[in-house]
């Protein structure tokens, strides 16, 4: 028996121990221990893994693809970098917003204005500023415009007219 006093529950058995057998102890003869006793060396241990730095780096992640989605939604353009000059010179050419006398008085510098205007459109409208180039470009061809393309072209008016008016305070009536 060892000089050190039994560790545990309270002593009220002959050994300390309530008749129990302590971890590791073996027992009477032809009776089992409670759970084997093994006994490894260090380097027979084996440790679980700890996945806490692997969690760490998955939030981490995460937070960059979040923070990153957010910061491409918030910053993104749009097209919208050149809002103020594409209003001023729509403005201009539609005579603010008489496109009846601005339409009269239309010329080849005209055109070369609408491309001008193309290239400055926010991408809300720069696709329907190409229907518009690309139907006048053909009308101006073949000298006989297809009305499909006409109904193309006043349809992307009537959506250049709708932004105008929404985004550069611009009313363009268009009957």
């Amino acid at each position: 028996m060892s000089d050190y006093p039994p560790v545990g529950p309270p002593a009220d058995g002959p050994h300390g121990w309530s008749g129990r057998q302590r971890p590791g102890q073996q027992g009477p003869p032809g009776q089992e221990p409670p759970y084997p006793h093994q006994n490894l060396l260090p380097q027979e241990v084996q440790r679980g893994v700890n996945r806490k730095p692997l969690y760490l780096v998955i939030a981490a992640v995460l937070a960059l693809v979040l923070v990153g989605g957010v910061l491409f939604v918030a910053l993104r353009d749009d097209g919208e970098d050149t809002r103020a000059e594409y209003c001023a010179e729509l403005r201009d050419l539609t005579d603010n917003g008489d496109l009846g006398s601005a339409l009269s008085g239309a010329d080849e510098t005209t055109l070369d204005r609408i491309r001008t205007l193309q290239d400055t459109a926010p991408s809300g409208v720069a696709d329907d500023w190409k229907k518009i180039v690309d139907t006048v470009d053909t009308a101006i061809e073949s000298q006989n415009p297809n009305p499909s393309e006409l109904l193309t072209a006043f349809g992307a008016l009537q959506a250049i007219a709708r932004d105008a008016k929404q985004n550069c305070d611009l009313d363009i009536p268009l009957l």
